[in-house]
């Protein structure tokens, strides 16, 4: 180091001072950790000294650092002496020379042999080729960190993804039971609107049915009637009336004509009043007839007229003036007799069945006319009927019949 001016030299030579107080420090380092070998070495640490006095022990990295100093300060000598040798006047150059031939002598005296290529100081070490090998461990170590650091970091990165990959899947998890509860939701409202609607429709269709129910039983109240109300057309003079029983005041007239009676099941109940001995007509006719059979029997009119004669010399069936079935139709009518006609005037059924004494007889009817009426036909004097009942029904109580005959 060559300064020239005055800050520089003081700075030179504080410097040179600082090199002096280490060089004494690793001399003294240095004899220290020798002594201590020399009385505490056994055979087995011999065997192990070069592995423990390697280049890279705190020794021999002390000894390098020696050995930098001394052939750094040999160079600086070298460089102020061919400077002299030119003839260069610098201030301060002589101040330095002395400072650091005096380094030298005190602490380098085996340097004054001469400077030869190998830097090579008082402890025989190849300077250059410990610099080299240190610069190439020093490589080889940075390269080594660096790998290890680039493992580091694939490691981070192979981390890295795994948990990228982790909350990937988690979120995929949490988007596939997110969507299942969608699905579910969707399931569950779906499958609540559909029994909402079927309730809806349940109770819509119980309204309906109540409704329809209780206008069927208001109408079987309403057609329902009880002993001689349930006529509605007779004319007075043919009959008197006594309670429920009618009596045939001559030996002609008309018929009893009952309400009108629509698709229902319809029951007309009476008794006969005595053995009849002459036309003793029970049956039904279309609504269209109904003002023709107040004034003459129903057994001579066409055009939806039929039912049973039950006195005992005739017991036939007529439809429409013709008779058939003479003493086959039914049993024949007696005193006290009761009678009942159960009418079917529902689409796809539409019969006409009747009884005596609760025993169904064998004739009965098929295809009768919609809208009907009951009607009854009493001739001779002084015979008589009573009538307890017109009921409308749910379903028809007699089965049976052999014979039928087609309205």
């Amino acid at each position: 180091m060559i300064v020239s001016s005055g800050n520089g030299i003081r700075s030179g030579i504080e410097t040179l001072k600082s090199l002096d107080s280490l060089c004494m420090g690793l001399k003294s380092f240095l004899r220290n950790e020798e002594q201590s070998k020399k009385t505490t070495e056994t055979k087995k640490n011999e065997e192990k000294k070069d592995e423990s006095e390697s280049q890279f022990s705190v020794v021999n990295r002390s000894r390098a650092a020696l050995s930098e100093i001394e052939w750094t300060l040999r160079s600086m000598i070298v460089d102020i002496g061919r400077e002299e040798e030119r003839g260069e006047e610098i201030e301060g150059r002589r101040e330095i020379s002395e400072k650091i031939g005096g380094m030298l002598i005190r602490h380098f005296p085996s340097s004054f042999v001469g400077l030869g290529e190998k830097k090579e100081g008082v402890i025989g070490m190849d300077i250059g080729r410990l610099r080299f090998e240190m610069e190439e461990n020093e490589k080889r170590r940075e390269k080594e960190r660096r790998k290890e650091r680039e493992e580091i970091e694939a490691e981070r990165r192979k981390e890295k993804e795994r948990i990228e990959e982790e909350r990937k899947m988690e979120r995929e998890e949490i988007a596939r039971k997110e969507e299942e509860r969608r699905k579910e939701f969707d399931r569950q409202m779906t499958e609540l609107k559909a029994e909402r609607e079927t309730n809806q429709q349940f109770i819509k269709e119980g309204l309906e049915r109540q409704k329809k129910k209780r206008e069927k039983e208001e109408e079987r109240k309403r057609r329902s009637k009880v002993g001689a109300a349930a006529i509605e057309f007779f004319v007075p003079s043919n009959y008197s009336l006594s309670g429920n029983k009618f009596t045939k005041q001559l030996n002609a007239g008309g018929c009893l004509v009952f309400f009108e009676f629509g698709g229902v099941v319809a029951r007309l109940s009476l008794i006969v009043g005595s053995v009849p001995q002459s036309y003793y007509i029970v049956g039904i006719i279309s609504s269209a007839l109904a003002a023709n059979a107040q004034t003459t029997c129903f057994n001579g009119l066409k055009g939806g007229a039929g039912g049973w004669d039950i006195r005992p010399s005739h017991r036939v069936t007529f439809l429409n003036t013709n008779f058939s079935n003479q003493y086959q139709a039914c049993h024949a009518g007696a005193a006290g007799q009761r009678v009942v006609l159960e009418a079917d005037g529902r689409e796809g059924r539409r019969t006409l069945r009747m009884s005596q004494d609760g025993e169904t007889q064998p004739a009965f009817f098929t295809n009768i006319p919609v809208p009907f009426r009951f009607a009854v036909y009493i001739c001779n004097q002084n015979d008589s009927v009573t009538i307890e009942s017109v009921e409308v029904v749910d379903e028809p109580q007699m089965i049976g019949g052999t014979i039928p005959v087609q309205m």
